[in-house]
């Protein structure tokens, strides 16, 4: 663990990804952006006629479903979000029935918020099933299977969703190494959707864009991703883990798409279609 890092600094992209999910049909995303943010602030902050901006929205949304898709393939019912920031999936999982127990985890100011959310959205559980909002820094080995012995014996799904582009290698070996000893003792699988290549920030021209890309800089992520797959695949057989499962691609399931083939000229698509691929969703599984 970095004793000399401040993970706080993080905590804003969650509120910034919070304000493209609300232009997606993802679980309370609308009705959590309109109770954390002004009227005001949520015209401001996004412009509809701006091809980048619904292609920032699509692939958000696109890295949700790929994520959801892998864990409802592995059939578990036992589910730790680390880092999860504004996204509802694990609340949305439980209220469906697909996950019996869920841990949704953050730091801790971001978590107090969160569950102020949750108590203002009113969220109801099937009886038997249980969601838990627990502070955690995911760096933080014994807090973190503190955490993990909230659980029942058996196995676990552990998902990251935008976390992994924000620590050095040395962080993400440190957090290999937890997670795989806690699926080692357990079973079960990691599903990530943090596999990015380096590449250009394509999507400018909008004052969001510009933030993002200026946030990016200051965390160091530009530096952080990985050079290739098979470079991100070789890093996880190092840490004692292997790909289990590939996330299909699930475009044609996205609430955004319309919106950005709406705007888009037909040079912008076909850019789109041949930039090559930059982000992948894996199943982790101890080896």
């Amino acid at each position: 663990m970095n004793q000399n890092r401040d993970y706080t600094t993080i905590s804003p992209s969650a509120a910034a990804l919070l304000l493209l999910k609300a232009q997606t049909q993802l679980p309370y995303a609308r009705e959590a952006a309109r109770l954390l943010f002004t009227l005001q602030e949520l015209e401001d902050s996004f412009d509809r006629t701006h091809f980048g901006a619904w292609a920032s929205v699509v692939h958000f949304e696109h890295r949700y479903a790929t994520v959801q898709q892998l864990i409802l393939e592995s059939g578990l019912h036992q589910l730790l979000e680390l880092s999860s920031g504004f996204s509802f999936r694990g609340q949305a999982l439980v209220q469906q029935g697909h996950v019996r127990h869920c841990i949704d985890t953050d730091l801790p100011d971001l978590i107090e918020k969160k569950a102020q959310l949750c108590e203002d959205l009113h969220l109801q559980f099937p009886a038997g099933s249980r969601l838990e909002l627990q502070a955690l820094d995911v760096m933080d080995r014994a807090q973190f299977l503190a955490t993990v012995d909230r659980f029942a014996p058996g196995p676990l799904a552990i998902v990251t969703e935008g976390l992994l582009v924000y620590l050095s290698r040395l962080e993400r070996e440190q957090l290999c190494q937890t997670i795989r000893a806690v699926l080692q003792a357990r079973g079960g699988c990691w599903i990530t959707s943090d596999i990015y290549l380096q590449h250009a920030f394509v999507q400018r021209g909008t004052q969001q864009a510009n933030a993002w890309e200026a946030f990016f800089r200051q965390e160091g992520v530009p530096d952080q991703l990985f050079t290739s797959f098979e470079e991100a695949e070789q890093f996880f057989y190092a840490n004692g883990l292997v790909v289990d499962k590939v996330a299909a691609p699930a475009y044609d399931t996205l609430s955004a798409v319309p919106n950005l083939l709406a705007v888009a000229t037909e040079p912008q698509l076909q850019a789109l279609r041949t930039g090559g691929q930059i982000q992948a969703t894996w199943r982790l599984r101890c080896r």
